[in-house]
C-alpha cells in the first residue's frame, strides 16, 4: 500500500508546528507563505482551530499558538 498524506491534516499539523515555534504569532499571510498554501485554503482550518481553542487571534490580527 502506498503511503500518502491527507493534505488538510498535514496542513493543520504544519500550522501548529509553525506557531509552536513562533510564540509572538504570525499573520495569515506569513503562515500561508511558510507552508506554501493558499490563504483561502488555510483560513477555514484556522477558524476551526480557533473555535476549538487550539489557537487564538490577538488584537493585531496575528494568530498565536496556545501553550
Amino acid at each position: 500500500m502506498a503511503k500518502t498524506e491527507h493534505r488538510p491534516t498535514s496542513r493543520v499539523l504544519d500550522i501548529l508546528e509553525l506557531l509552536a515555534n513562533n510564540q509572538e504569532g504570525l499573520s495569515l499571510t506569513e503562515i500561508a507563505e511558510a507552508i506554501d498554501a493558499p490563504k483561502s485554503s488555510i483560513l477555514p482550518l484556522m477558524h476551526t482551530m480557533a473555535q476549538r481553542k487550539f489557537i487564538f487571534f490577538n488584537a493585531n490580527f496575528f494568530i498565536s499558538f496556545l501553550n
